[in-house]
């Protein structure tokens, strides 16, 4: 009998486990996709990661921009790369929430085609209303929006935005009766809650805070799983009774599915480095980025948990208007 392809297989899988060892990971240049247009945070963060692991790592990490459709364009480049490691992207909320409430329409399953490497950071998002409204506090706001006739209104960045999705989730576990106004931008909206055309507005702190200060919106909470070191003395949703309430605006690097488990530990802790240096977390910190990092099994849970979450919401179209 022929031995040669037997001995030709064992000499390829010897070879497959000293590469998937990590040891010589990287061994040439690798890529990190962005799948928005260059300039908002997943550009900021890619740009990050990628100069900081060019230098320890000895290999070029190289920013590729793929937008499009809602990321999904990007997304599924990074599902369809090869498992090996040189192919990262940068993903954010939206991800779960396309993955909860439209799964059939991305050529891509967010659980089965992608491994989780690192929750990078969060923005702080606040629920913040006109300043002639009656309640000073968010228990407030819930006892009054329930007892209203008519419907609250409140402005988003867009259709299936996370603030969009994180209003729709206060109405719904909150028991008040709430109508999306969409708009194209997240600023967009600002001027109608302002002079009084809209009611609430769910949005960045960095965007809100200088009417905040001014007395101009009131802010009732934050919609992330914690409190904002940024906005320390707002509540988050679970505080004020909503235990099942969590929206967290978030970025973090993905692989695609199976990756080599030392390669993916290696990578999460040369990021996780990144997070804790001072010269990143100065700058992030003034951006007002909340800076998480933690393990890829850590990242995945919160993943799964999201999509639980938010498959739960009802009567919810994210098609962009």
């Amino acid at each position: 009998m022929n031995t040669f392809p037997c001995r030709l297989l064992a000499i390829c899988a010897l070879l497959f486990t000293f590469t998937a060892s990590g040891q010589d990971y990287p061994s040439k240049p690798s890529r990190i996709i962005v799948t928005v247009l260059p300039g908002g945070g997943s550009d900021l963060l890619a740009r990050l990661i990628a100069g900081r692991l060019s230098e320890t790592l000895g290999k070029p990490f190289v920013v590729e921009y793929r937008p499009g459709a809602d990321s999904a364009i990007g997304l599924e480049a990074i599902a369809k790369a090869p498992a090996d490691g040189y192919t990262l992207g940068v993903a954010t909320s939206g991800m779960s929430i396309h993955q909860a409430l439209a799964p059939k329409k991305r050529p891509f399953d967010v659980i089965r085609d992608f491994t989780p490497i690192i929750l990078l950071a969060t923005t702080t998002t606040v629920l913040a209303g006109k300043a002639a409204l009656p309640p000073d506090t968010i228990g407030a706001l819930i006892d009054y929006g329930r007892a209203r006739k008519d419907k609250m209104t409140f402005a988003s960045c867009s259709n299936g935005s996370s603030q969009h999705i994180a209003g729709e989730l206060f109405g719904q576990l909150a028991g008040v009766a709430m109508v999306h106004v969409p708009f194209k931008g997240c600023t967009q909206g600002i001027p109608l809650v302002l002079n009084g055309e809209v009611d609430l507005i769910v949005n960045t702190l960095a965007n809100l805070s200088q009417y905040i200060k001014a007395g101009k919106l009131k802010a009732y909470a934050i919609t992330g799983s914690r409190r904002s070191q940024f906005a320390p003395d707002l509540p988050t949703m679970a505080e004020a009774g909503l235990s099942e309430y969590a929206m967290d605006n978030w970025f973090g690097m993905l692989a695609p599915a199976g990756i080599p488990q030392p390669i993916l530990a290696r990578l999460n802790a040369e990021m996780n480095a990144t997070l804790n240096r001072p010269e990143t977390r100065d700058k992030l910190i003034a951006m007002q980025y909340d800076l998480r990092g933690g393990s890829a099994a850590e990242f995945g849970a919160h993943i799964k948990t999201e999509i639980e979450r938010f498959s739960k919401i009802q009567n919810i179209s994210i098609a962009a208007q």
